[in-house]
């Protein structure tokens, strides 16, 4: 009578037909969602996880540069005129700083630099962040599979990580 196969070299064989990922970090569990609709069928399996950590907000337009509080008053003050009415001094930074708003596209924060450079401001763009609640995606797919560009787009506009996971250590 043949052997019956050894139960582990089974399981390691089927393991290494597939690769495991992780994707992310999603700032909603809808971004999760939007994405793992477009990757989930039958040779792929996709799961969603969250974690305490920091939460891309969006990209913070700011005026640098200014010398001292008077200074970065009349900054604030004439591009309040120029048509930015959110612009304020940065509380308990150690210069003088005014900020100009917090964008989700980098796009969108274009106007805003281009106000303040016209009235002859320097600007920066950072990154804004908070602490909060991230979202990643958990997917276990064929190792042949490619993922392409478009199935990683999302309405979030964010840039997303994907690492490789231990498919036998990971939860699905």
């Amino acid at each position: 009578a043949p052997l019956d196969p050894d139960p582990l070299a089974v399981l390691e064989s089927a393991l290494l037909a597939y690769r495991c990922l992780r994707i992310g970090p999603f700032p909603q569990a809808a971004d999760a969602e939007q994405i793992r609709a477009v990757l989930e069928g039958p040779d792929v399996v996709a799961r969603r996880i969250s974690e305490e950590g920091q939460v891309w907000v969006g990209h913070w337009v700011q005026v640098t540069g200014q010398p001292d509080r008077a200074s970065a008053e009349a900054a604030r003050d004439a591009l309040n005129a120029a048509g930015l009415p959110d612009a304020y001094i940065v509380p308990g930074a150690a210069d003088f700083r005014v900020s100009l708003g917090v964008f989700r596209s980098l796009s969108s924060s274009r106007n805003s630099v281009n106000i303040a450079t016209r009235l002859g401001f320097s600007t920066q763009i950072t990154d804004r962040y908070q602490p909060g609640t991230t979202f990643w995606l958990l997917i276990r797919l064929p190792a042949a599979r490619e993922l392409g560009p478009g199935e990683l787009r999302s309405d979030s506009d964010q840039i997303l990580r994907v690492e490789t996971l231990d498919c036998a250590q990971a939860e699905f």
